[in-house]
């Protein structure tokens, strides 16, 4: 999804989170952008896609929660 050969709108910004934050936090904004793009293309998700999508969004709201305390 981050390859050095993709070339899609957003890919740069995935890149530099994978590089400079946490791999959850890559993880989480790939899976993002996964779901959106199936989304716009009409697909159904998977049932563990969303499952994936809701653990680790939730992770990361709890992840910012904490770091507010």
């Amino acid at each position: 999804m981050i390859e050095d050969d993709r070339t899609y709108d957003g890919v740069e910004e995935l890149r530099k989170i994978f590089y400079t934050e946490s791999l959850d936090k890559a993880f989480t904004e790939c899976l993002k952008e996964e779901v959106k793009h199936l989304q716009q293309k009409g697909y159904e998700l998977f049932t563990e896609t969303q499952n994936a999508y809701n653990y680790y969004v939730l992770k990361q709201q709890e992840k910012s929660k904490d770091k507010r305390r």
